[in-house]
């Protein structure tokens, strides 16, 4: 089965967009990106739709712009982090994140970081593509596989097929009005599979810019958030470097140690209920606090309080379910 050629999963209708109106978009379904157009260019061939099916958010993005660019600040803008899943459906683009640059062509898969800055080149030409939003806490923490961001996978492959043929099935189940919520699980460990990270040695990098130093514990923290002794001194010891300057760096970011481990797991959680509230499953909020790192349940109902303007129990409720079959 192979998502571009199945119709009826997106059938999108592109037309000459003013690029702030394709921008606004962009953004209510991506989050804040920045397109940059070609010189002279007023208007955007493309569509931004979005589909949320199998409890994930798709959006698929047609555009004809000179760029789209993501600055730290335009991540920092944003408080649902998540990992996009790129499958290019359609024409080619340029793809820049971690240093790493790329060419995807149709039928390529690549991870892109929503919590870092990126680029998206295209040069003017047509290029269609399906981003499936997987939350960033729940892919990093709740597998043991290391997995790599930024790097493509061949459309030739067979876990780049098995990808696209998941998300179809997720897609066509939600046409016929059914759901099978173990395909997303399912569609989450092919992919931390398909994009697993083979460097067994796995070296301390030379962080000597203070900006690589927080990419770098900002991913030690991602891939220790269940840890309940997930500390700053932690942290430091696994880095080699002071404390002090650690902490210098992020309160120069306006962050704290303290506070991003906080806010991380919180959104674990919120994580957590959504996707096994949207099945159905009975749910114990503590145990779900536990698994995520607090040790505290006053705190941490207290702190969800804080964060997200409702307690869990109230944000569970909300919580739209989804129709099992």
């Amino acid at each position: 089965m192979e998502l571009r050629q199945i119709e009826g999963l997106y059938q999108p209708v592109w037309h000459k967009l003013p690029i702030d109106q394709w921008a606004d978009d962009l953004r209510r379904a991506c989050g804040h990106f920045r397109p940059v157009p070609l010189r002279d260019q007023r208007k955007v061939l493309g569509c931004v739709e979005t589909r949320h099916a199998g409890g994930l958010d798709f959006a698929h993005v047609v555009k004809d712009l000179s760029r789209i660019e993501r600055t730290r600040e335009d991540a920092r803008r944003d408080d649902n982090d998540c990992l996009f899943l790129i499958v290019q459906l359609g024409g080619e683009a340029g793809m820049e994140q971690f240093d790493r640059q790329t060419v995807l062509r149709a039928g390529d898969c690549i991870l892109v970081d929503s919590a870092r800055p990126s680029t998206f080149n295209f040069h003017g030409r047509f290029s269609n593509q399906l981003s499936v939003h997987l939350p960033r806490q729940l892919m990093y923490s709740a597998s043991l596989v290391r997995f790599v961001v930024g790097q493509p996978l061949d459309r030739r492959d067979p876990m780049a097929l098995t990808i696209r043929s998941l998300i179809a099935k997720i897609m066509m189940m939600d046409v016929a009005g059914r759901s099978k919520p173990h395909l997303s699980q399912l569609l989450f460990d092919t992919v931390r599979y398909a994009f697993e990270f083979e460097d067994v040695a796995d070296p301390l990098p030379h962080l000597a810019a203070s900006w690589d130093r927080i990419d770098f514990v900002e991913d030690l923290i991602d891939r220790n958030l269940t840890d309940p002794d997930l500390s700053p001194a932690m942290v430091a010891a696994r880095l080699g470097h002071p404390l002090r300057r650690i902490q210098e760096d992020f309160q120069q970011a306006g962050l704290t140690l303290n506070a991003l481990i906080r806010q991380k797991r919180l959104k674990l959680a919120a994580q957590r209920l959504g996707e096994l509230g949207g099945q159905g499953q009975r749910i114990n909020i503590a145990q779900i606090a536990y698994m995520c790192g607090f040790n505290d349940i006053s705190y941490f109902n207290r702190s969800f309080r804080e964060h997200f303007g409702s307690a869990p129990s109230d944000y569970l409720r909300a919580l739209p379910r989804v129709p099992v079959q």
